[in-house]
């Protein structure tokens, strides 16, 4: 006799999202624990992982004036003019220089951490000590270096540093000296000591400098650090160094042109004395003998083209002597010239420039090989400027000659009139114009001089601090709710890629819907 089962075949759930359900809904206790998991794995995770808070502030680069006076009323080239300002004040203000005088002064490679449960806090302004290296160049990089203290030295491996004073360790000439905040007892401290040159890689990849807009000459400038206070002592620190560089950088060429200033004085003054000194002896040996009425109308008249002559073969002279410094090999033959008497501000502000890249350039060389990239850059900025100023100095060379030239034609118009002096009275009037010619360029070297040493009261920065660093209230990074619902997710595909492998290794059939997919036969 046929025997047959009359026990009912389970029948999954209608629809594609009942069926899952239906599915994995056996599976409950398996997801439980891996949330459960998914979420302290994700509490550790934030543990272990120090957070980042963001450190923002503002600086306002002047516009340079007067670069070419030619596209004034361009709109066109003042907005290029203002955005190549902005790019070149960028970089400068990110460059090496700029970071590693920063790193110094905070003592940024040498990092202080009190020891937690499950991960290092670093102590920035309330460290309990200071470490200064005397020469942060050759620093020797170490480990994490355990240390204990009191009121007046601190311990390693056993030995006494005394405090505020240079002592010799195995890890370079350290100077300690206390902190803000006291030595705990009950807490266990250690330190660092990390090559500047990696410090200040991390802060250049780390920082972010953007323009507020496209026509504004304010630039947004963020970092992200785990100790908020040392973000924004980070940022402060870039824009007040930043603002002493232009203020340095002007007051050496302040300076450089008082020199050159200076010895054209001394050497004017000893070329008086010796017109002076021949016109007494003249008179001394022809009698007392004065410029006739002729002899003065003549003076008149070629004093003034005598004066122009003068200040042009001055400008001709500074001309030369920027040709020579820009022609030396890597801008190494000397000091920085002075631009002084030449109006043409395109000039002044390349020479800068060129002189700031030298700066650089130099800096960046007593850390880095030639072949690094930002050392790479900044030669090819020199490059691209040396032609500009060779082709200024080729123009203005030009234009003065012709100044010149003219200038002498009319003086030499004045010539007849000495023919028909007495020899005599044309010789002192020859002795009198070469006098009123050095007294005119003395004159002129005066007055720039004067401008000059003003020039050092007035200088100020081309750059102003908008917005002092602020940071963010609460970290950044890690994303605490996005770490936790990662976690999840994360769990939930874990359980129900398990669960779909598991289901499509099973070999029994548990569903009425697969024996109708599978046969033919009315269930």
């Amino acid at each position: 006799m046929k025997i047959i089962n009359k026990a009912p075949v389970p029948k999954a759930p209608a629809g594609s999202n009942g069926f899952l359900v239906f599915r994995l809904l056996p599976y409950w206790p398996l997801f439980l624990v891996l949330f459960i998991v998914s979420i302290v794995g994700a509490w550790l995770y934030l543990q272990v992982t120090a957070p980042q808070y963001e450190s923002n502030a503002r600086i306002l680069i002047n516009e340079r004036k007067g670069v070419d006076d030619s596209k004034a009323g361009d709109p066109m080239a003042a907005t290029m003019t203002t955005k190549q300002t902005v790019d070149n004040e960028r970089e400068v203000l990110v460059s090496n220089p700029i970071i590693s005088k920063v790193v110094t002064e905070l003592g940024l490679y040498a990092q202080v951490f009190e020891e937690g449960a499950l991960t290092k806090k670093l102590l920035y302004g309330d460290a309990p000590i200071k470490i200064a290296v005397q020469n942060p160049i050759s620093l020797k990089p170490t480990e994490n270096i355990d240390f204990t203290g009191d009121a007046t030295s601190i311990t390693i491996d056993n030995v006494k540093y005394p405090y505020n004073q240079w002592t010799k360790t195995p890890y370079g000439l350290l100077r300690f000296s206390p902190g803000t905040a006291k030595i705990q007892s009950d807490a266990k401290y250690s330190f660092v000591l990390i090559a500047p040159s990696k410090i200040i890689k991390g802060i250049s990849e780390g920082l972010k400098v953007a323009e507020a807009n496209k026509l504004s000459t304010i630039l947004n400038i963020s970092i992200m650090d785990e100790n908020p206070q040392r973000g924004e002592d980070i940022l402060n620190s870039i824009m007040e160094t930043y603002s002493a560089a232009t203020i340095d950088q002007r007051n050496q060429l302040a300076a450089n042109t008082q020199e050159f200033i200076n010895q054209r004085l001394r050497a004017t003054e000893q070329e008086l004395l010796g017109i002076e000194s021949k016109l007494q002896n003249y008179r001394s040996s022809r009698g007392a003998i004065d410029v006739g009425t002729q002899g003065k109308l003549y003076l008149e008249n070629v004093s003034v083209n005598d004066q122009k002559v003068g200040e042009i073969n001055m400008q001709l002279s500074v001309l030369n002597q920027v040709e020579n410094y820009v022609k030396s090999r890597d801008l190494t033959g000397g000091i920085v010239p002075s631009t002084a008497g030449i109006n043409d501000p395109g000039l002044s502000q390349m020479v800068k420039d060129i002189y700031q890249l030298q700066l650089n350039t130099e800096s960046l060389r007593k850390t880095t090989g030639e072949n690094n990239p930002e050392m790479v850059a900044y030669r090819d900025q020199i490059e691209k400027i040396k032609p500009q100023i060779l082709q200024n100095l080729r123009n203005q060379r030009a234009s003065l000659s012709a100044s010149r030239d003219n200038l002498s034609s009319t003086t030499s118009s004045y010539s007849s009139a000495l023919q028909s002096m007495p020899e005599t009275e044309r010789n002192l009037v020859d002795i009198n114009r070469q006098q009123q010619i050095k007294n005119g360029i003395y004159t002129f070297l005066l007055q720039k001089k004067e401008e000059t040493a003003l020039s050092y009261i007035t200088n100020g920065s081309d750059s102003k601090i908008v917005s002092p660093a602020t940071s963010s209230e609460f970290p950044v990074s890690p994303k605490r709710k996005m770490i936790y619902l990662a976690g999840l997710f994360g769990a939930g595909i874990l359980g129900i890629g398990f669960v779909s492998i598991k289901e499509g290794m099973r070999r029994n059939v548990m569903f009425q819907s697969e024996i109708q997919q599978l046969t033919a036969l009315p269930v």
